[in-house]
């Protein structure tokens, strides 16, 4: 890694996307990250997000295994599945994840949702990450709003 690169990105794809094909290869995103002048990023694979999140965090891990600590590998947690006595922010650090990531409008969760209180709490008491993505930033702070009301 060049020591100029001091940049960090917070949400690097790795696969294809299967709602438009499109994708790079891991190789291929690290020369993306030198030429932008980014040192690290955040990474997760689409695979998790449309198949299966254990299969693709398993993805996630051996990719970012392989990019010589470039990528940072970043869980994505489906609360459909999320049981709150399982210990699963937990389970995902001792892997190796440096992060979770939740997203609202693919798994169609808002910030009232028990499963998301139950999973950043975890995250909290396990001092990891949680990246939260939305559609759109008033989406979570609307829902923020009618939870305290």
């Amino acid at each position: 890694m060049n020591p100029l690169h001091s940049g960090f990105d917070g949400g690097v794809m790795l696969g294809r996307n299967e709602t438009n094909g499109r994708g790079w290869p891991d190789s291929r995103i690290v020369q993306a990250m030198d030429r932008l002048g980014v040192g690290r990023a955040l990474a997760t694979s689409y695979r998790s997000i449309w198949f299966d999140a254990v299969e693709g965090n398993a993805s996630t891990l051996e990719s970012c295994a392989a990019s010589n600590g470039r990528l940072a590998p970043a869980a994505i947690v489906n609360l459909s599945g999320y049981d709150p006595y399982a210990a699963t922010v937990s389970k995902l650090k001792s892997q190796g994840f440096k992060a979770c990531v939740l997203m609202s409008g693919l798994f169609g969760w808002t910030a009232a949702n028990f499963a998301l209180r139950s999973v950043a709490k975890e995250a909290a008491d396990a001092a990891m990450p949680l990246q939260i993505c939305v559609r759109h930033p008033l989406d979570l702070a609307l829902e923020i709003g009618r939870a305290h009301v």
